[in-house]
């Protein structure tokens, strides 16, 4: 195998690292924004107290429902497990979940910027061994 092909299966490799990265960095948004919408439904049904409401029951599937209790909020936590928190907690949750969630999109978007400037670098290399 020649030092040119090496380095071509390397920007690929590279290539496919920054793609799975920038599918990551998406999902890990798509978190932060999730949890930031959960966090001002709950502080404004809080506000509301008791009140009418539509919920989504499936593709153009609403019904209506009461919120009875607004300070009682009912929270899944995985594996189909869903608890009961107050809405204090609820918040408190969703902050510490916005935090870890940021401290992941930092650390993709770190690796991110490293498998750019290394794929930078190799597409100078090549540009140099093809001009040679």
């Amino acid at each position: 195998m020649s030092e040119l092909e090496k380095i071509a299966g390397q920007k690929q490799y590279i290539e496919q690292a920054i793609d799975a990265l920038d599918v990551r960095i998406n999902d890990m948004r798509t978190a932060l924004k999730a949890f930031s919408d959960s966090i001002e439904t709950v502080k404004a049904i809080n506000k509301e107290g008791a009140s009418d409401i539509l919920c989504y029951a499936g593709p153009n599937i609403m019904f209506r429902a009461k919120i009875v209790e607004p300070n009682t909020i009912l929270m899944a936590i995985g594996s189909d497990v869903v608890v009961e928190k107050s809405a204090e907690d609820a918040i408190n949750n969703c902050e510490g979940k916005i935090k870890e969630a940021q401290t992941t999109l930092d650390e993709l978007a770190n690796a991110r910027y490293y498998n750019a400037m290394q794929l930078t670098a190799l597409n100078r290399q090549l540009a140099q061994m093809v001009n040679t």
